[in-house]
C-alpha cells in the first residue's frame, strides 16, 4: 500500500544535525561558532542523550595519564556547570584513569546540564528543534538533498548542503540507503533509575545477599536485573542508587525492538526496587526517559577503525580527536552469570597509548555531503567498544561540526584537512599529535 502526504513546510540551513546527544549537540555548536547557520534535530525534548534523558550523568574520560586528551566545547559545558554547582570534576592531577569506572568520570545534575546544553546552542546560534524525529530522506547523485521529519503538526523537509548524523543508531545514514556493518550480537542496554539508600551503614550484607539470591531462585529477580551481581556486593548497589544496573537485551534500530527494550527495562528496575524497598530504608527518583542502548547500527564509512589501529594509538593525517577508554563489550547472553561483564584483556590500552579517530571513519561511504559522529562511526565492534563513551563522542562531534562548516561545494571530502585542524584548536579542541601522546604512525 503506498502512502502519501503533504510536506507542511521546509527549512534551508548549511547545517543540519540530525540527534540531539552529545556528539549531536557539540556538533551544532562547532558548526554555528564556525559561521555555518545550522539546525539541530532530536526526537526528545531535551538534549544530552544518554547523559540526560538516557539516565547516565557521568562522561568519561576527558585525561589520559594526567593530561588532557579531550577539551573543547564537550569540556567547556563540564565547566560551565562546575561554575554554577551542578558538575564534579575529578582532580585529574592524582586520578589514574587507566582504572576508568566512575571515579575518571565528569558527574552532573541531568537537569541542569540538560539547560546549560540548550543555553550553549541558543548563544551559539543553534536552531533547537525538538519533538522532530527524521523519518525520510531525499538523495540525488551521492548527495542528500533533504530529510523529511515529523513533528507535531505534520512532515517538514530540512534542506541543507551538510548533513550531520549524530543519531547513535545511524538513522539519517540507513534511511539513506548507506552500507551498515552487520554484528551476529548486540550488546545490552541499561534503563537508568536512581534511588537514595539512607541505612545503608545499618544492612547486614550476607543477608542482604540472602534475599537477593531467594528472590533469584523464585523469579522475583531474573538474571541481568542487576548484572554486576558476581563480581560486586548488594551494599555496592544500594550505595550507588541503581546507576547502570542493569542489562537488558535490545535493538533499539526499529520500534519493535525498542519498545520491547522500554518494558524490559521497567520491568527490572521495578524488581529491583522492590527489592530495595523491602530491604532498605529507600527514597526513589525519577528515572530514565528510555532504556540507552550501547550498540546498534555502525556506518560504513571511507576508513574502518581497527583494533590494531586501536591498542596502537595510530596517528591518520586526517586524526582530529582522541578517545581514551579500553575497549569494553558488555554481554548478557551467558545465562549462568560467569561472565556478565567482558573487558578483554588484549583490549586494554598499553600504558601511554591514546586512540585517534580519524575523519575518514565520519564521511558516510557513497555520499559527498554526509558526516556522521558518536557510537555508529565507522569502526569494528570492540573499537566502537571504546569510541561510544561520552567524552570521545563530544570530541567527533565538534570535530565533524566544523567540517560541515567549511565544506564548499557540498563535498566534504574536498574540505582543506589543515583548515579543520586549525579551526578545531581555535575552538579549544586537542587534535591529536604525535608530540601528546605516544602514538603510531
Amino acid at each position: 500500500m503506498e502512502f502519501t502526504t503533504q510536506i507542511n513546510h521546509t527549512e534551508k540551513y548549511d547545517v543540519v544535525v540530525v540527534g540531539g546527544g552529545v556528539a549531536g549537540f557539540t556538533a551544532a555548536i562547532a558548526a554555528a561558532r564556525a559561521g555555518a547557520k545550522t539546525a539541530l534535530i532530536e526526537d526528545l525534548a531535551a538534549l544530552g542523550g544518554i547523559l540526560t534523558t538516557g539516565g547516565n550523568p557521568e562522561i568519561g574520560i576527558f585525561y589520559a595519564y594526567y593530561k588532557q586528551a579531550i577539551s573543547g566545547i564537550g569540556w567547556e559545558l563540564c565547566k560551565r556547570l562546575e561554575n554554577k554547582g551542578f558538575a564534579k570534576i575529578p582532580d585529574f592531577s592524582t586520578v589514574d584513569t587507566r582504572r576508568g569506572g566512575s571515579p575518571s568520570n565528569v558527574k552532573v545534575n541531568r537537569a541542569m546540564c540538560e539547560a546549560e546544553m540548550n543555553t550553549m546552542c541558543i548563544q551559539a546560534g543553534v536552531d533547537l528543534y525538538f519533538h522532530t524525529k527524521v523519518v525520510s530522506a531525499q538523495t540525488s547523485g551521492g548527495y542528500i538533498t533533504s530529510v523529511i521529519a515529523a513533528e507535531k503538526c505534520g512532515l517538514v523537509a530540512f534542506f541543507a548542503d551538510v548533513f550531520i548524523d549524530c543519531t547513535g543508531d545511524g538513522d539519517v545514514a540507513y534511511l539513506c540507503g548507506a552500507q551498515m556493518h552487520e554484528s551476529d550480537e548486540l550488546q545490552p542496554g541499561t534503563f537508568g533509575f536512581s534511588f537514595e539508600c539512607k541505612n545503608i551503614n545499618e544492612l547486614d550484607e550476607k543477608e542482604l545477599r540472602a534475599q537477593f539470591n531467594k528472590r533469584k531462585e523464585i523469579g522475583s529477580i531474573r538474571h541481568g536485573d542487576y548484572w554486576p551481581e558476581y563480581h560486586a556486593t548488594m551494599k555496592g548497589f544500594l550505595r550507588a542508587g541503581g546507576n547502570n544496573a542493569n542489562h537488558i537485551v535490545m535493538d533499539s534500530s526499529n520500534a519493535k525492538g525498542a519498545t520491547k527494550a522500554e518494558i524490559e527495562g521497567r520491568n527490572a528496575m521495578e524488581r529491583l526496587l522492590l527489592f530495595a524497598k523491602d530491604n532498605a530504608d529507600i527514597s526513589v527518583y525519577p528515572p530514565a526517559s528510555y532504556t540507552a542502548p550501547r550498540e546498534t547500527r555502525r556506518i560504513v564509512c571511507d576508513y574502518t577503525v581497527t583494533e590494531e589501529d586501536f591498542v596502537t594509538g595510530r596517528l591518520f593525517e586526517d586524526s582530529l580527536s582522541y578517545s581514551y577508554y579500553n575497549m569494553d563489550l558488555h554481554r548478557s547472553t551467558n545465562k549462568d552469570g560467569s561472565m556478565p561483564f567482558e573487558e578483554c584483556a588484549d583490549y586494554r590500552l598499553p600504558d601511554g597509548v591514546v586512540p585517534t579517530v580519524p575523519l575518514s571513519a565520519m564521511t558516510v561511504k557513497g555520499f559527498n555531503n554526509l558526516l556522521t559522529a558518536g557510537r555508529c562511526i565507522s569502526a569494528n565492534r570492540a573499537v566502537m567498544g571504546g569510541f561510544r563513551v561520552k567524552s570521545s563522542c563530544m570530541g567527533m562531534g565538534q570535530a565533524v561540526g566544523v567540517t560541515a562548516a567549511l565544506t564548499k561545494n557540498r563535498n566534504v571530502r574536498q574540505t582543506d584537512i589543515n583548515k579543520i585542524k586549525a579551526t578545531l584548536k581555535e575552538q579549544g579542541a586537542i587534535v591529536p599529535d604525535k608530540s601528546i601522546f605516544n602514538q603510531a604512525l
